[in-house]
């Protein structure tokens, strides 16, 4: 099994996108489109504050569609967004106060993004059980 990073994990994600094969994004090109670019933007910025910045966009973007895939009713998503504004602005403060905490902006989003890598990379099949075939 080769190293993997962050970079290796979004272009994959990219590549996923790009061939429908993330269920809620299927069809729908003008998400793929925003959240194509803010991947791009992560990948390319090196500054942690920038990069928190692009996540929060990414975060609300993905949230959006995956949740606009189960229900179309969109009220309440400011509220949640407004929160998660927050939240996030909140959280900045403690992480550039403390070198050791971790910021879990980005983290969430690379734990799902390493999840689809794990579930669909092929460098990985023969280690993962299949529980959705498996009856």
């Amino acid at each position: 099994m080769a190293f993997i990073d962050e970079n290796k994990v979004l272009k994959f994600y990219l590549e996923q996108m790009g061939n429908d094969k993330i269920n809620f994004l299927k069809g729908k090109e003008k998400f793929k489109s925003r959240i194509a670019y803010e991947i791009n933007q992560l990948i390319e910025e090196k500054d942690m504050h920038h990069k928190i910045g692009t996540a929060k966009k990414l975060w609300k973007l993905l949230f959006e569609a995956a949740m606009s895939y189960i229900d179309p009713d969109k009220r309440g998503y400011d509220d949640i967004f407004s929160y998660f504004d927050e939240y996030v602005n909140f959280e900045e403060l403690i992480f550039a106060s403390d070198s050791f905490y971790r910021d879990h902006t980005l983290h969430c989003l690379w734990v799902y993004f390493l999840g689809e890598y794990l579930r669909k990379s092929d460098e990985y099949k023969d280690i993962l059980v299949d529980e959705w075939k498996q009856t």
